[in-house]
């Protein structure tokens, strides 16, 4: 069950960045430019070229609302992120001492290595095989 939680998630995170970066051209607005176009163009803008461009990118509706919730999986995703990773550096900065408490050092530790009882001789408890197959067979 982890592996497939772990490729949904890899999906999502696939659809959901690829979407985030094909939005701003597969977008169009109602005169047919693609989303953001009015901004980009305007007088002898450093974007002109983009202005005159045909854009064959176009995909349906439903793609755009699927991409949509993959985005909205993404941005909910990194903020999740964001607020663990500050809970966390919360956390640690609250088990740090006061700089104004010394600290004392631990006393050092001598550590003997383990004795290990010694190997037995190596002997064989089982006879080895002088046959293959089954035993006791009459023929």
């Amino acid at each position: 069950m982890n592996r497939a939680k772990d490729y949904i998630s890899f999906a999502g995170w696939f659809m959901g960045i690829g979407y985030a970066v094909m939005w701003p051209f597969t977008a169009s607005s109602r005169s047919g430019q693609p989303f953001g176009a009015s901004v980009l163009c305007g007088d002898e803008a450093l974007t002109g070229w983009l202005c005159p461009a045909s854009y064959p990118l176009r995909m349906p509706e439903e793609l755009h609302a699927l991409g949509f919730v993959a985005a909205l999986f993404v941005a909910v995703r990194l903020v999740t992120y964001a607020i663990r990773r500050l809970r966390r550096r919360r956390q640690n900065l609250a088990l740090v001492p006061p700089s104004d408490v010394p600290i004392v050092p631990a006393p050092e530790v001598v550590v003997r290595p383990r004795l290990r009882p010694p190997a037995p001789p190596p002997h064989r408890s089982v006879k080895p095989r002088s046959h293959f197959g089954l035993r006791n067979v009459p023929r």
